[in-house]
C-alpha cells in the first residue's frame, strides 16, 4: 500500500488529523477525552469509530477496519440456515439484509 493510504480526522474538543503509513498503521498522541475517528480516502467509503482516552499514557487500540472501495457495485451473499438442535436445514426463513455503516463481517 502506498503511504497516505487513509486520512484520519479525530473529532473531540479539538480536531486533529493523522495519515496511515505504507502498512496502514497510524499513531497519534492526544489529550484525555472522547474522540470520533473518521477514516477517509478517495475512492473508498468513509468509516467512523469512537475512542476514549481516560488516563495518562493510555493506549487505545482502534479496531482493524476494512474500507470498501466505492468502485464496488455488486457481490453475492450465501449461506445455509439450520435448526440449532437437529442440524436440519430450515426452509422459508426470512432474511433481513442491511447495508451501510456499522455492518460487521464474521
Amino acid at each position: 500500500m502506498p503511504s497516505q493510504v487513509c486520512k484520519l480526522v479525530f473529532s473531540g474538543i479539538n480536531t486533529n488529523t493523522a495519515t496511515t503509513d505504507s502498512s496502514g498503521n497510524f499513531n497519534k498522541t492526544l489529550g484525555l477525552g472522547s474522540y470520533t475517528l473518521t477514516y477517509t480516502k478517495s475512492g473508498y467509503i468513509s468509516s467512523t469509530q469512537s475512542a476514549t482516552i481516560a488516563s495518562d499514557n493510555q493506549t487505545v487500540v482502534a479496531s482493524t477496519l476494512t474500507l470498501l472501495s466505492s468502485g464496488c457495485s455488486t457481490g453475492n451473499i450465501s449461506g445455509t440456515i439450520k435448526d440449532a438442535v437437529s442440524g436440519s436445514t430450515i426452509s422459508g426463513v426470512s432474511i433481513s439484509i442491511r447495508s451501510g455503516a456499522n455492518v460487521k463481517n464474521r
